[in-house]
C-alpha cells in the first residue's frame, strides 16, 4: 500500500514539475522565435548590397513610426489618425527594404525581385498611396486642421516632423535604392567574370602538358 501511494506521489510530482517547466520556458521559446528571424533578417541585411538601402529607410522610418505610436493615446485628434496611418505606410517600408536585401543575393535576383515579384509589385502600390497620404497631411498642415478634435500640444510639430522624414525618404530612398541596384550589379559582374576552373584543378589531379594521339 505504501509503494502505491509513493508511486502516485512520484508520478504527481513529476507531472506537476513537467508542467511547470513548460510554462517557466514558455517565454523563453516564444522570444527566441521572435527573435532569431529578427536577428537573421539585419544579419543578411548587413550582408547584401542593399545595406545602405536598409540604412536609410532604417533612418527615415523609425521616428514617424514612434511618432505613430503616441497617436494611439489620441484617437479623437486629425493629426492623430494621420500620424497613424502614415506610421502603418512606414512599417511596410522597412518590411519592404528588409524583404528586398534578403531576396538580393545576386544581380539576377535583384532583376527579378525588383521587377516580377508580386509582393513588390504590392508595395508599389504602398508607396503610390504614402506619396498621397504626404500630400494630404501637408494640406491640412498648411490649413491648421491637424490639430481638430482632442490633440496633444505637440500634434503640430510630430506632424509636420513625420511630413518631412516621408519627403526625404521619396527622394533619399530612391537615390539609395538605385546606388544598391547599381552595387548588386557590380558585384554581379564581379563574379562573373571570374577565372573558371576546371575539374582537375580543383581536385588536384595531375595534368599532362599535352595528350598523346594514337597512330
Amino acid at each position: 500500500m505504501a509503494a502505491v501511494l509513493f508511486q502516485s506521489c512520484s508520478g504527481l510530482c513529476s507531472d506537476l514539475c513537467t508542467s511547470c517547466g513548460k510554462v517557466c520556458s514558455f517565454p523563453c521559446t516564444l522570444c527566441s522565435s521572435i527573435c532569431k528571424p529578427v536577428c537573421e533578417s539585419i544579419k543578411t541585411a548587413c550582408s547584401s548590397s542593399f545595406c545602405f538601402y536598409v540604412a536609410v529607410t532604417l533612418g527615415l522610418n523609425v521616428v514617424p513610426i514612434a511618432f505613430g505610436v503616441q497617436a494611439l493615446l489620441y484617437p479623437g485628434c486629425r493629426g492623430s489618425q494621420w500620424l497613424l496611418l502614415n506610421s502603418l505606410l512606414c512599417v511596410a517600408h522597412v518590411i519592404a527594404a528588409f524583404y528586398l536585401a534578403g531576396q538580393s543575393k545576386s544581380w539576377n535576383e535583384t532583376v527579378k525581385t525588383l521587377c516580377y515579384d508580386p509582393w513588390i509589385a504590392v508595395y508599389i502600390v504602398a508607396c503610390a498611396i504614402f506619396f498621397i497620404w504626404l500630400c494630404v497631411g501637408g494640406s491640412w498642415s498648411a490649413k491648421g486642421e491637424m490639430a481638430n478634435g482632442n490633440c496633444p500640444d505637440n500634434i503640430a510639430s510630430l506632424t509636420t516632423n513625420s511630413i518631412y522624414c516621408g519627403f526625404a525618404f521619396m527622394f533619399l530612398g530612391v537615390f539609395a535604392l538605385a546606388i544598391s541596384s547599381a552595387l548588386s550589379m557590380c558585384m554581379g559582374k564581379g563574379s562573373n567574370t571570374s577565372t573558371p576552373v576546371n575539374s582537375s584543378q580543383k581536385t588536384g589531379a595531375y595534368v599532362p602538358p599535352f595528350k598523346a594521339t594514337p597512330v
